[in-house]
């Protein structure tokens, strides 16, 4: 099977593509930076940009499946959000649809697309819409907060604090809740999506067994490491300003971004059920990936 990718520099990306190569598929990877990559077998390497389909329509022809990871998960700016998720992906399925693609198109969104959930999950919900108006056989998958990727994501970093830091700090009282799910039961589920013929017009959630608020998770883990940390909420409203303040002083990679804050508070789906019965999708829990050191 021939597989353009994208966001295979990601934190999920890095390590998929090594499994779709095991699993004898034939790679076009977009990226920006080719040198990042080390020739292998069955990759081929296009130098492009997301946002520039100039860069990379030619690529698209004789292709089985798009696999489409590549988004902007952190941004001051609004329009960045739209540019990156909402337009690129618009122009990714129009350049599909100009070689006459007749494959699936998987996208790999997130529980958080809703306009509720801040600029990012607004801007993940327009491409959402995009895919499933393209015409195309299309699988949307939503994974929860992932850890154990290339690149450690925020519920990775909350995970070390309560085992290893002088104390937690929470963003406001932390009754929000996570599903932090592992990385290579998200790629199980990518790898099964892309020929499943169950998951075709579908959308899945992604999300781990274990439900529970940022306190609750906190917790588990001090208890799991038998460490006792002091846990400082951090007032919503004050965040917020500093990260407006971030955005106007115009940091380049600012620590906290504004639509952060709805993106963790508001409500998401965690219903795996379908994902299990579709992709064989049964995600370890949390006492396992503490156990086995993967958390």
């Amino acid at each position: 099977m021939r597989i353009f990718l994208t966001g295979a520099s990601g934190g999920l990306g890095q390590c998929l593509l090594p499994r779709l190569v095991a699993a004898g598929h034939h790679i076009v990877v977009l990226v920006r930076n080719p040198e990042v990559f080390h020739s292998r077998e069955r990759v081929v390497v296009v130098a492009g940009d997301i946002c520039k389909p100039e860069t990379y329509a030619h690529a698209l022809y004789d292709i089985d499946v798009i696999l489409h990871l590549a988004a902007l998960t952190h941004s001051s700016k609004l329009q960045d959000y739209t540019a990156v998720n909402d337009q690129a992906t618009a122009d990714l399925i129009r350049q599909a649809q100009n070689t006459n693609f007749s494959g699936r198109f998987v996208y790999v969104s997130t529980r958080a697309a809703h306009p509720e959930c801040g600029g990012y999950g607004a801007s993940k919900a327009a491409a959402e819409k995009h895919v499933r108006e393209s015409g195309f056989d299309f699988t949307i998958l939503r994974p929860a907060e992932v850890y154990g990727t290339a690149k450690p994501e925020a519920v990775s970093k909350l995970a070390h604090a309560a085992a290893s830091g002088f104390c937690v700090m929470l963003p406001g009282a932390g009754h929000y809740t996570l599903a932090p799910v592992y990385a290579e039961n998200v790629h199980d589920a990518l790898l099964a999506s892309l020929e499943s013929p169950a998951a075709s017009q579908q959308t899945y959630d992604l999300a781990g067994p274990d439900v529970l608020t940022c306190r609750e998770f906190v917790k588990r883990i001090m208890e799991a490491k038998n460490r006792k940390r002091p846990i400082f909420p951090i007032p919503l409203i004050l965040l917020a300003w500093a990260a407006r303040l971030f955005a106007l002083i115009g940091m380049k990679h600012p620590p906290l971004t504004a639509d952060q804050i709805p993106r963790l508070t508001c409500q998401k789906s965690a219903d795996i059920e379908p994902a299990g019965r579709d992709l064989n999708y049964y995600p370890i829990d949390i006492e396992t990936a503490l156990s086995q050191g993967l958390l």
